[in-house]
């Protein structure tokens, strides 16, 4: 079968036909067809656009590999971080009113005031 098109439109039908072959076979094939034509450096064009375009789907689907785990393990451990700093500044809270308390037990209640300002500063933080 000889190419009539200087376009290459019989060699993108070629590739678009159904068959059992995989797309890697098709290419050989397609290659093998045109030797001796006269649109080869066209139909050459076609198969390396067709090509790139398996390669750039081949380097985003390794990127997507492997950054969809790293992102959704980084997401989960941002919210674990979150929620323990939120336990730690009640716990620093709970602290505070604790020794305020103490202190204004044992009758020391300057520094029972200046922990208990303490204390009603990190509250409205």
């Amino acid at each position: 079968m000889n190419c009539r098109h200087s376009d290459g439109r019989q060699a993108l039908h070629l590739l678009g036909r159904q068959a059992p072959l995989c797309r890697l076979s098709r290419l050989a094939a397609l290659e093998r067809h045109i030797q001796g034509t006269p649109h080869v450096q066209a139909v050459r064009r076609v198969i390396d656009v067709f090509r790139l375009q398996r390669t750039r789907k081949l380097v985003g689907t390794v990127f997507l590999v492997g950054f969809v785990p790293q992102y959704v393990k980084a997401v989960r451990l941002e919210g674990e971080l979150r929620q323990s700093r939120q336990e730690a500044a009640g716990a620093e809270i709970r602290d505070l009113i604790g020794l305020a308390y103490v202190q204004a037990s044992q009758k020391n209640y300057g520094l029972a005031a200046e922990t208990s300002s303490r204390f009603f500063n990190r509250v409205r933080e």
